[in-house]
């Protein structure tokens, strides 16, 4: 009797089994458990298997959508910051390898995690010493080209660091000291020409630094950094060391005179205070014989501002708190000087045309209908301004850092 009963209940006692085998646990792309099974990347049927030739669980992960595997090796469970014993791999759907690593038998990474494109090729080496970076990390790009070259010391930034340029070539170089670049730092291009120089202390610039620009390279800029600002004298020269523009930087705005030398000859002097422009800003032809006159008080235009042609005033505007006040007189090269109606003739344009840009210093202030453009003396305008401002305020606010206000009216 006894035995006819549990014969009645093995079907039971195999069901139940069935039904408590196995739980399926869906995790998304972040490892993170997912809400439902259709946003999630890849799952795990539980238990895990011990692992019988060391410690933790027989792990396999796979994909949702194929039911490829996803990750294998030994771990510690199945929650996303579970430890890795032994050797473990990531794939691809495809079934190629994504990531492969080594872990020590305290769960610690040891050895070289590799991580590979979709092409095959490896993405990056990150070098692994009881569960720190130690040694020198590498990426590359898909095509195989070397990009960076990393240093690690018991797991800090430490030593030559190398930034490769990638397809252009050139690289960038310099030391790293507890994950700061420290010391002078050099680029060079695909020529193995240097093309800056650089000083940092405790990972800021500080102290000079140089830059190289220009069609051709030909043309060096010096700037002085102070705890990671612009601080000190600023020039540029051309091959000849001719000096093309200067100033000064205090606290990373410009101060002071700034004279520039323009690609035509021409030649432009302006005043900053605090960033800003202030006083008179002039610009002579290569003669000497002066083209154009503007006065500012702390970023406003202000006064009289003048413009000549052939030695004679073809244009002349005041200012006062940024505002042109009153008429406005213009001359061109077929009429005479005209006073100018403070409305705007119907077929006037409003001040347009932009300069092109050559340097990073460059800004555009806009004020009402009226635009000026504040660009750096490095800047020559390639479009004739030859309209006037419309009615309304003149926007000629020159910006902090913007540099020498250069556009053509």
């Amino acid at each position: 009797m006894k035995h006819r009963c549990l014969l009645a209940l093995a079907p039971l006692l195999l069901m139940l089994a069935a039904t408590g085998h196995a739980e399926r646990r869906y995790f998304t792309q972040y490892d993170s458990p997912a809400k439902a099974p259709e946003q999630a990347l890849y799952y795990v049927d539980l238990p895990l298997p011990e692992n019988p030739d060391g410690p933790g669980y027989l792990y396999r992960a796979y994909y949702r959508e194929n039911d490829a595997l996803y990750a294998e090796g030994a771990r510690a469970g199945a929650g996303p910051d579970a430890d890795w014993f032994g050797d473990w791999r990531y794939l691809y759907p495809d079934g190629d390898i994504k990531q492969r690593g080594h872990s020590d038998d305290q769960g610690r990474l040891d050895g070289d995690v590799i991580s590979y494109f979709e092409n095959g090729r490896i993405e990056k080496v990150k070098p692994y010493t009881a569960g720190k970076l130690d040694g020198t990390e590498k990426r590359n790009d898909e095509d195989g080209d070397l990009l960076l070259e990393l240093p690690y010391k018991d797991g800090a930034r430490h030593g030559i660091r190398i930034n490769y340029y990638g397809e252009g070539g050139g690289r960038e170089e310099g030391r790293m000291v507890d994950g700061l670049r420290t010391g002078t730092w050099r680029g060079y291009d695909d020529q193995d020409r240097l093309i800056s120089l650089s000083h940092f202390k405790k990972g800021r610039l500080d102290g000079e630094v140089r830059e190289r620009s220009g069609p051709e390279g030909e043309r060096w800029t010096y700037k002085h950094y102070r705890q990671d600002k612009q601080h000190g004298p600023w020039r540029t020269e051309n091959a000849d060391g001719e000096v093309l523009e200067s100033g000064r930087y205090r606290d990373g705005v410009p101060v002071g005179e700034w004279r520039t030398l323009r690609d035509t000859g021409e030649q432009e002097t302006a005043t900053y205070v605090d960033g800003e422009l202030h006083g008179e800003w002039r610009l002579r032809s290569a003669s000497g014989a002066l083209i154009a006159e503007r006065h500012y008080d702390h970023g406003d235009a202000t006064g009289t501002w003048k413009r000549f042609q052939d030695g004679e005033l073809s244009y002349r505007a005041t200012f006062k708190n940024g505002k042109r006040q009153g008429k406005v007189c213009s001359r061109s090269a077929s009429t005479a000087t005209t006073p100018l109606p403070i409305s705007r003739p119907a077929g006037w344009t409003a001040l347009t045309g932009r300069p092109r840009r050559r340097a990073t210093r460059f800004c555009k202030a806009t004020t009402g209908t009226a635009s000026v453009m504040a660009v750096s003396s490095n800047t020559t305008p390639r479009a004739a301004w030859s309209a006037l401002p419309p009615t309304g305020t003149a926007s000629a606010r020159a910006r902090a850092g913007c540099g020498t206000a250069t556009a053509s009216w």
